[in-house]
């Protein structure tokens, strides 16, 4: 298991938050799981939650969808 080593949260003007999270993890794998759907549906949900949906279009000007369900 990979772990985090940091978390920080600022927040960039009125409506804007940069976070930064350092990871003990190759980039490529951090950038996989955290734009690949079949990856963010397994991981992202909390417990008791699903990701019945996600879609993630990372070209310029995409954009990413994500439906939560609590429950099975």
């Amino acid at each position: 298991m990979l772990s985090t080593r940091t978390l920080t949260v600022k927040s960039v003007g009125d409506r804007d938050l940069l976070i930064v999270r350092d990871f003990d993890a190759p980039r490529t794998l951090v950038f996989e799981a955290i734009t690949s759907p079949a990856l963010l549906q397994r991981w992202l949900p909390g417990p008791g939650w699903t990701m019945p949906v996600c879609e993630v279009d990372l070209k310029p000007g995409g954009s990413f969808r994500y439906v939560w369900r609590k429950g099975g």
